[in-house]
């Protein structure tokens, strides 16, 4: 191949083509999932957010947290893709035996390398992140639906 002739020019745009166009058009689309992934975060708290009005009122007389996530919680709210209702909700004793006196609200984390879930705490009424799986580290089913 000379230089000059039609197959090196082609050879020359289309390296110039590979090294300026390709990192341009990555750059753009992790930057557009990023995006997409903060908005599925954010439809996920409000989500969860959206039921603790309702949790709170089912908290009973003992001042216990129900053991079981009530479908009624979320009737009328669209769940965003990041929650599963079989495992958003958990309620916690610290106390063997004693009333449930927290509760925890969990979703997954989209694209996530080493984090995975996203915990919301009534103790520290706070989000935290947790990279545990779910249904190893002693959460249980709280709910049981087919989608």
């Amino acid at each position: 191949m000379q230089a000059g002739s039609s197959s090196w020019r082609f050879c020359r745009s289309a390296a110039l083509v590979t090294v300026l166009v390709v990192p341009f058009v990555m750059i753009m689309w992790i930057s557009s999932c990023s995006r997409r992934a903060e908005l599925q975060i954010s439809e996920a708290k409000q989500f969860c957010e959206a039921l603790m009005p309702a949790i709170e009122r089912a908290k009973t007389k003992d001042n216990s947290y129900p053991q079981f996530a009530d479908p009624t919680w979320w009737k009328g709210l669209k769940v965003p893709s990041l929650i599963d209702l079989d495992y958003v909700y958990d309620a916690w004793n610290w106390e063997t035996g004693g009333p449930r006196t927290s509760y925890y609200l969990r979703f997954g984390r989209p694209n996530s390398v080493g984090t995975r879930y996203l915990v919301y705490s009534s103790i520290t009424q706070s989000w935290s992140e947790n990279d545990t799986d779910v249904r190893r580290s002693g959460w249980v089913r709280t709910y049981t639906t087919s989608r």
